[in-house]
């Protein structure tokens, strides 16, 4: 993934000039905006390290007792808890797109910034999710198959970035768009492979439908709320530095999408005890939140 890191970024630079006529001034700032939301895009996924850290000797640990019940069902719960802790951070870059981008860099960001960062929050659930995947295979054994999907996606990138960067209408968003094609192939290819490799394999339905009714209203929540307070406190707070106003509203609207998202999943019972024992000192958050 470095390796196609690296050739993504000469092909980003090369084609918006050779392609689209840019200079080589204004091909690097587009490509500098590009980079700009990488380090967003990156923050979920270090939100599951303890559970890709965790899942696989949990799962392994199973199966080497035979407990065939017991692995599907942590396998379940590793999958669900990376689901409700990184579809409402990819879903929140996306539609807080453009007031993350005017707080983090103001005046330091090509147009395109906003697009660009709404991509790549859709791109950062995938990733996370292709690498809770990816640990469900190795602990069953097959992670030879992350050497197939891997350089797959890494194909699906280059090509995709290649022909959608010259498209004047698309531009540098090809660079993100790729990253979300590159992401949703590998993650859809783990998902066959876990279906078809695992004989009793995770219910994906069941892991999935709730963590995206709830984030769906979380990221409903926090588009209009993000709306409402921007108007109230854009026009008082007018001779105030520009950040200001934009940073009260923003995270007014991370406050009530993360009340709204925690009722949520709550009241719809979508994470279990077990899911919370994936988590540090989980057992503790499930007695204060009443999940059992």
């Amino acid at each position: 993934m470095a390796l196609i890191q690296i050739i993504d970024n000469a092909i980003i630079l090369g084609r918006l000039q050779s392609a689209l006529g840019l200079t080589y001034e204004q091909a690097q700032s587009l490509h500098g905006t590009y980079g700009m939301t990488m380090s967003q895009f990156n923050l979920p996924s270090s939100f599951i390290i303890p559970i890709t850290v965790a899942l696989i000797p949990a799962i392994s640990a199973f199966l080497a007792r035979g407990d065939k019940t017991s692995a599907r069902k942590t396998a379940e719960s590793g999958i669900r808890v990376t689901c409700l802790l990184t579809m409402p951070a990819g879903i929140g870059l996306t539609v807080l797109a453009a007031p993350i981008m005017y707080l983090l860099y103001y005046g330091r960001f090509a147009s395109q910034g906003p697009g660009l960062m709404a991509w790549m929050g859709i791109a950062a659930f995938f990733l996370c999710f292709f690498q809770a995947t990816n640990c469900v295979l190795q602990a069953y054994g097959f992670q030879r198959y992350t050497l197939y999907t891997l350089p797959v996606g890494g194909i699906v990138k280059i090509v995709v970035n290649w022909v959608l960067l010259g498209i004047p209408s698309i531009s540098i968003y090809g660079a993100a768009i790729s990253t979300v094609a590159c992401y949703v192939t590998i993650s859809v290819m783990n998902v066959i492979l876990v279906k078809r490799s695992i004989p009793d394999s995770p219910s994906f339905r069941k892991i999935l439908i709730r963590p995206m009714l709830c984030t769906a209203v979380m990221g409903l929540t926090a588009w209009a709320c993000y709306g409402l307070v921007s108007h109230l406190v854009f026009a008082p707070l007018a001779h105030m530095p520009a950040r200001l106003p934009i940073a009260i509203a923003l995270f007014g609207s991370i406050g009530a999408a993360m009340v709204v998202y925690l009722a949520l999943i709550i009241a719809f019972r979508a994470l279990t005890l077990e899911d919370m024992q994936m988590l540090p000192k989980g057992e503790k958050l499930a007695r204060i939140l009443r999940i059992r």
